[in-house]
């Protein structure tokens, strides 16, 4: 190979007007064959690249880097790279999820899920996020304050006076008033014909009994075994003797509950004679509503 060398150099020398001839190309490779262990074949490469830069997509040329060299590169730094010369193509949120995948373990979830909340907020009700964190954090939060938090809610359904009295006693006697009242059944009793005012009656002592059973069946299922009460068909109403806050609370968020108020006492005039004549289990001079009810119910 030396001689290979030699000569071809004795004839460029020798004959100039042949130089143009030998390719520069063929006297490197010939002197790279005769010193090859002397030059670093990355340097060779370095120089081919810069030759033949206008042929080689950069990309190939750092993907051979990487091969060679790719122990010291971290990937995650080759994916950043790649990430930036493609951004336009990758959905940032993608990138998070296998940034997430990544480092899973040093995200708390709850980061995660804040970022997709705000990133979806428009489609997640604030009640169902606050009932995810009470949830969480349960032990940390006050019953009390999450009443107070349901109360604000369904604030309108509840009296404030019976509140009141709930929070002083501690327990309270109330009335429970549903969205659907007595009016349209006693308006389709009204105008339909009967032939005897009995009929009538029964007609309308049936519809309403029907009405109670069908609109108070969730509430009376949640107050069965827990808490005293009565239902009345005549009012559609339901009476709960003793009802603490929490049930108070419990009961507004109730959808078909329309009111809830705190027992009344009706002052009455003396019935009969100057003696008086007590009703069922009341004073003479007053009633409770749920015992004026009670005689209605059991009178009609």
């Amino acid at each position: 190979m030396k001689l290979l060398v030699l000569a071809l150099f004795a004839l460029a020398q020798g004959r100039p007007e042949n130089g143009d001839k030998i390719d520069y190309r063929l006297l490197g490779a010939a002197k790279q064959a005769e010193n090859g262990d002397k030059i670093d074949y990355r340097l060779l490469g370095a120089a081919k690249q810069a030759e033949n830069g206008d042929k080689i997509d950069y990309r190939l040329l750092g993907e051979a880097k990487q091969a060679e060299n790719g122990d010291k590169i971290d990937y995650r730094l080759l994916g950043a790279a790649k990430q930036a010369e493609n951004g336009d193509k990758i959905d940032y949120r993608l990138l998070g999820e296998a940034k997430q995948a990544e480092n899973g373990d040093k995200i708390d979830y709850r980061l995660l899920g804040a970022a997709k909340q705000a990133e979806n907020g428009d489609k997640i009700d604030y009640r169902l996020l606050g009932a995810a964190k009470q949830a969480e954090n349960g032990d940390k939060i006050d019953y009390r304050l999450l009443g107070a938090a349901k109360q604000a809610e369904n604030g309108d359904k509840i009296d404030y006076r019976l509140l009141g009295a709930a929070k002083q006693a501690e327990t309270a006697d109330i009335f429970i008033t549903f969205q659907e009242s007595t009016a349209q059944t006693l308006q389709a009793i009204e105008s339909t014909r009967f032939d005897t005012r009995e009929d009538r009656l029964n007609a309308m002592n049936s519809a309403l009994v029907r009405l109670a059973g069908r609109v108070q069946s969730n509430v009376l299922s949640y107050l069965q075994g827990r808490f005293e009460f009565k239902s009345f068909w005549i009012t559609n109403q339901v009476y709960v003797k003793g009802a603490t806050l929490d049930l108070i609370m419990v009961l507004a968020s109730f959808n078909e509950v329309k009111s809830l108020k705190l027992e009344e006492i009706i002052e009455l005039d003396t019935i009969g004679g100057a003696g008086g004549i007590s009703c069922r289990g009341c004073a003479t001079s007053s009633c409770a509503r749920n015992a004026l009810l009670a005689c209605a119910q059991l009178n009609n």
